[in-house]
C-alpha cells in the first residue's frame, strides 16, 4: 500500500499543492512552514491571520497586509530567528487601518 504524500500548504494562495516526487526537502519545508505559522500566531499585536507564508529550502516568503509598519518588521524579525530559516523575503504590505 502506497501512502500519498501530504500536501504542502501555501498560505499565501490559500490552496494546497502536492509534494514533488523525489523532493527530499519536502519534510523540512513542512516542518519549517508550521514553525513559521506558530511563531506568527504568538506575536502580540501582529495580525497573523492576515499574513501568509511560503517556504522552500529554508527560504521564507511572507505576504499579506497589515495596518502598521512595526507589525511588518516584528513578523520578519521573529521569523528570521527561527531554526532552519536561511532567508526571508518580506512582501507584507503596510496598507493602514482604513484600507484593509
Amino acid at each position: 500500500m502506497t501512502i500519498p504524500p501530504a500536501p504542502i500548504m501555501d498560505t499565501t494562495a490559500g490552496t494546497t499543492r502536492p509534494a514533488r516526487p523525489g523532493d527530499d526537502t519536502y519534510c523540512g519545508n513542512v516542518v519549517l512552514a508550521k514553525r513559521v505559522q506558530d511563531c506568527l500566531s504568538r506575536l502580540d499585536g501582529v495580525p497573523a491571520h492576515r499574513i501568509g507564508s511560503t517556504v522552500r529550502q529554508g527560504g521564507v516568503m511572507l505576504s499579506g497586509d497589515v495596518a502598521l509598519g512595526y507589525q511588518r518588521d516584528v513578523a520578519e524579525a521573529a521569523v528570521r530567528h527561527l531554526d532552519g530559516v536561511r532567508t526571508v523575503d518580506n512582501r507584507i504590505r503596510v496598507v493602514g487601518a482604513t484600507q484593509r
